[in-house]
């Protein structure tokens, strides 16, 4: 059975950055989702490879920044149609939208898996897993799901989610979010970890796209807007 059928999970990857954070190993002309870090291959060949294993070869998809386009579209192998290209870099949110706007116009109950093209994700099989639940969740109740991952130090470059009450019985492995904390200082972040209620946000979203644009219509009546 194809591992999306019955939830069509599409894998929208985000590549539009110029990466700075990691010059000089990468640069403007070679942003970090090009670089072979790790297993001889790019991060985003990494990434569709993941994304294939729960979303299927053809519901795989990338966004980019028009400086990249050809680069990206060799690394990745997917077909142009399936790549969009921002004319102008904008932000994360305005990436996704436009994903969810272009896959929902085909494919209108299609859940969005929205995933980074520059992690490194060692367990690929419980990756998978992951997104799974989470796109149980987002297609039965309508809800926006987002992935953390178990802080093993109090590191203060990455944001937080605070862990609010278990979802309950039907989701047994999901939780509400209480807040998002941005970048914690030092001391704060030893608190987190003590506390064993906080994960860092790893950018990994899981929702239905129609859900996310009636969202953003409500809270981001600029970026509908300007995709209408």
């Amino acid at each position: 059975m194809s591992p999306s059928k019955g939830r069509r999970i599409h894998a929208v990857v985000l590549a539009g950055g110029a990466g700075e954070r990691f010059w000089p190993a990468s640069r403007r002309r070679r942003p970090k989702p090009l670089l072979e870090l790790v297993g001889g291959k790019s991060l985003l060949e990494a990434t569709v490879e993941r994304a294939r294993a729960f979303a299927g070869e053809d519901r795989v998809w990338l966004v980019c920044g028009h400086e990249h386009a050809s680069a990206m579209r060799r690394a990745s192998g997917l077909p142009a149609a399936r790549v969009l290209v921002e004319p102008h870099r904008r932000n994360t949110a305005m990436a996704v939208a436009w994903a969810a706007l272009r896959i929902a116009s085909e494919d209108p109950g299609a859940v969005l898996a929205v995933l980074p093209a520059d992690h490194h994700v060692p367990d690929k099989r419980a990756f998978a897993r992951a997104v799974r639940s989470a796109a149980r969740a987002a297609k039965d109740d309508g809800v926006l799901v987002t992935l953390g991952i178990a802080p093993t130090r109090p590191e203060t470059g990455y944001g937080y989610i605070q862990l609010g009450r278990e979802v309950g019985p039907s989701h047994p492995d999901l939780f509400r979010v209480k807040r998002f904390v941005e970048k914690p200082d030092v001391k704060t972040a030893h608190r987190y970890i003590r506390s064993g209620r906080y994960l860092w946000n790893a950018g990994v979203f899981v929702w239905r796209g129609e859900t996310l644009l009636e969202e953003i219509r409500a809270y981001a009546p600029e970026i509908h807007r300007a995709l209408s």
